[in-house]
């Protein structure tokens, strides 16, 4: 009997956290600075960097990585002082979930056309 993919999931114990770094190719760095985003619902990159306990850098690296993703937008807001600040808020929920399995899709999609242009005498040789 073949096990269901819900089953082979948690027989593996993937989780979300895997996916996000196998499929869109993040960093752990990234990934928690994802995870605190959605807590907060949204926050600039000091507001981040201040709960993570991170530099301000790798934050906003981090940050363009998520945007570049399409799981975080940014949006420009004016300082009443003058100036302005950029704000990260995280896509809602069902688009998350939808751009997660877009690119799991095409990230499948992808290593199965790599494994088909294989001969079965070329794997494991690279």
């Amino acid at each position: 009997m073949l096990d269901t993919p819900f089953v082979t999931i948690r027989r593996f114990n993937v989780t979300v956290r895997d996916v996000l770094k196998c499929v869109f190719g993040l960093r752990d760095a990234e990934v928690d600075v994802y995870f605190r985003l959605l807590e907060r619902g949204e926050a600039t990159v000091y507001d981040l960097a201040e709960d993570l306990g991170r530099d301000r850098t790798t934050v906003q690296k981090a940050l363009k990585s998520l945007v570049h993703a399409g799981l975080v937008n940014r949006r420009k807001e004016t300082r009443p002082r003058g100036g302005y600040v950029y704000v990260y808020e995280p896509l809602p929920a069902e688009e998350t979930k939808k751009v997660i399995l877009r690119a799991l899709d095409e990230w499948y999609e992808a290593v199965k056309a790599a494994l088909e242009e294989l001969d079965a005498g070329s794997i494991g040789r690279e």
